[in-house]
């Protein structure tokens, strides 16, 4: 099959101080043949599901859309610790909005009952196929990231006593990320993720997820 995947973006509020932009995600998916799933049963009662392949092109297509916010922070200290003479940490929060609808929903066509099974399970005629295709299940979510990095003005004297101020990148970057999904049945709180980078005093490369 063929993947093909477009996205969209533009600036709803071009601010210096606060950013907005909205985006739309587009997904396209080809293939030559789907699937039709039935089950059957036996002279001894015993069910077993059979899957025919249906040959023939078939297209599917899918989108989310997205409203994401964000803005910068800076803090500023004068605090000396360790050869260090002040401080400066940057935080840029990010609150965001996306929405992508169930697409399992009889309206798309992408879905369908197994025939003969009185459970009225489903599946996507595109199962199984190796470039995706649409999925189950309505998302409205709201994400949330804090990306951080704290920078130090370190002073330091050579051998005939000039100071000497050099600034260094402590913490690259600190992120932290979750997700709150209105739509899900159960588990609408995501995963708080947390990933950080740093190159301390350009020796030591250190990345901790």
């Amino acid at each position: 099959g063929l993947r093909h995947t477009a996205s969209i973006n533009g600036n709803v509020i071009p601010g210096k101080t606060i950013t907005g932009t909205a985006a739309i995600r587009l997904n396209e998916f080809w293939y030559p043949s789907t699937i039709r799933r039935r089950q059957e049963t036996d002279e001894s009662g015993r069910t077993r599901t059979i899957d025919e392949q249906i040959r023939g092109f078939a297209a599917a297509r899918t989108f989310t859309t997205s409203l994401n916010f964000a803005t910068t922070v800076y803090g500023i200290s004068q605090t000396k610790i360790a050869g260090f003479e002040g401080f400066r940490h940057t935080v840029r929060p990010s609150l965001g909005v996306s929405f992508s609808p169930d697409f399992s929903d009889e309206q798309w066509g992408y879905f369908r009952e197994v025939e003969g099974d009185t459970t009225g399970r489903t599946y996507s005629i595109f199962e199984g196929g190796i470039v995706g295709g649409p999925t189950a299940g309505r998302s409205q979510s709201l994400n949330l990231s804090i990306n951080n990095s704290l920078e130090a003005k370190r002073v330091r004297r050579d051998t005939s006593g000039v100071k000497k101020e050099e600034n260094v990148r402590l913490i690259d970057n600190l992120s932290l990320s979750t997700n709150y999904n209105f739509a899900a049945e159960r588990n609408k709180l995501g995963n708080l993720t947390a990933n950080m980078r740093s190159n301390i005093l350009n020796k030591i490369s250190v990345n901790v997820n």
